[in-house]
C-alpha cells in the first residue's frame, strides 16, 4: 500500500530538481525576530518575525555586489532578548538564494 501519492509519470531525476527549486525557509526555536547587518553591527533590514524578509534582503544585498562575509543573518531570542548570530557568508547566500526558489549550484575549491 502507498503512503506517498507522487505523480510517477515523471522522471525521478526531474522531481528531484523541482524539489530543490522550492522555495526554503528557516524555522529557528527560541527567536522571535529575523534581520540582516553587516560585519560592522549596522542593520540593512527592519526585524520580522519569520526568516523570509530577512533572507530576501540578504539575497538583495549579495545581487548588489555585497560580500558574503560583510553579510549576517541575525535573530532576536525569546528568553533574555539577546541576540544571536544565525550565519553569514556563503552559508548565507546559500539560504538566501534557496529561500527565493534559486537552484542549488555546486561550489568549487580554488586551486
Amino acid at each position: 500500500m502507498r503512503t506517498k501519492h507522487v505523480d510517477r509519470s515523471a522522471d525521478p531525476l526531474q522531481r528531484f530538481h523541482e524539489a530543490l527549486r522550492r522555495p526554503r525557509g528557516l524555522i529557528i526555536d527560541g527567536i522571535d525576530a529575523f534581520w540582516v547587518e553587516n560585519a560592522a553591527g549596522d542593520r540593512l533590514s527592519g526585524e520580522s518575525p519569520d526568516t523570509g524578509p530577512a533572507l530576501a534582503e540578504a539575497l538583495a544585498a549579495f545581487q548588489n555586489g555585497a560580500d558574503p562575509d560583510d553579510v549576517v543573518l541575525v535573530g532576536q531570542r525569546s528568553r533574555g532578548g539577546g541576540r544571536s548570530v544565525i550565519s553569514s557568508g556563503l552559508i548565507l547566500q546559500d539560504l538566501a538564494e534557496a529561500a527565493a526558489g534559486i537552484p542549488t549550484r555546486p561550489r568549487v575549491a580554488r586551486e
